[in-house]
């Protein structure tokens, strides 16, 4: 093979893993779930019907739960509900009310407590440096909480942003979850608001991996190459 077609091919195969590390989707939330509302203060929260399948491939693991609490505030007229309609995951909490929801992707079907070995020891670290969130704080402030559990151990961590009223990409960067192997993934977990925060809303529009800087460079590296040969053979 001359060095032309090597460097093609090394552009060819530098650009489909950037490509593929680019689109890789926790949740772009294109499976629609129905609507929770939580009114009660004392008992506990409420979760959603099931969302996804073994085949659905929009869902991280295959599987969404999604999760609303109220804790304060909420009456028969006030409430805090959560529910994923067009495209977009909506957390509202009426004014007074304090309350969070969540939603997880821990690969398996049954929602309540979390399966923290359910998406089966997942390669992260294949994907990319960390998780960017679409999010829009809609007027006010709101903390957003990334949690993942990894290792035989099922262990937690967790770290938390707060986000902006308006529409911004939020990311967490694996290195901020000190401790956590990327490499063997059970679950993970989002949570909008931490119960203190009153009558606060946020939506989601799509959760997916950051690529590795070094995956964009080497697509760079390789496209120089190309052209510098180009100008030679002309």
């Amino acid at each position: 093979m001359n060095k032309f077609s090597t460097l093609a091919v090394a552009a060819a195969l530098s650009l489909a893993a950037a490509s593929a590390m680019a689109t890789t989707v926790i949740d772009n939330f294109s499976v629609a779930q129905t609507q929770v509302v939580d009114q009660n203060n004392a008992v506990g929260g409420v979760w959603a019907a099931q969302a996804g399948s073994m085949a659905e491939t929009s869902i991280l693991g295959g599987y969404r739960d999604i999760f609303v609490d109220a804790l304060g505030g909420a009456t028969g007229s006030k409430d805090v509900n959560i529910q994923v309609s067009g495209g977009e995951l909506s957390y509202n909490a009426d004014a007074g009310v304090a309350g969070y929801g969540l939603v997880r992707w821990d690969g398996v079907a049954t929602g309540g407590s979390v399966d923290v070995y359910g998406l089966g020891g997942m390669d992260l670290m294949s994907m990319g440096s960390g998780f960017m969130v679409f999010a829009d704080a809609n007027g006010a402030p709101i903390d957003l909480i990334m949690r993942v559990w990894s290792g035989t151990a099922g262990n937690l961590f967790a770290v938390t942003k707060t986000a902006v009223d308006a529409v911004f990409e939020y990311t967490f960067n694996f290195s901020e979850f000190i401790g956590v192997d990327f490499s063997d993934v059970g679950a993970i977990e989002l949570q909008m608001n931490n119960g203190v925060f009153k009558g606060r809303d946020a939506s989601i529009s799509l959760v997916q991996a950051v690529p590795e800087p070094g995956t964009v460079a080497l697509l760079g590296v390789a496209l120089l190459g190309l052209g510098a040969v180009r100008r030679r053979r002309s």
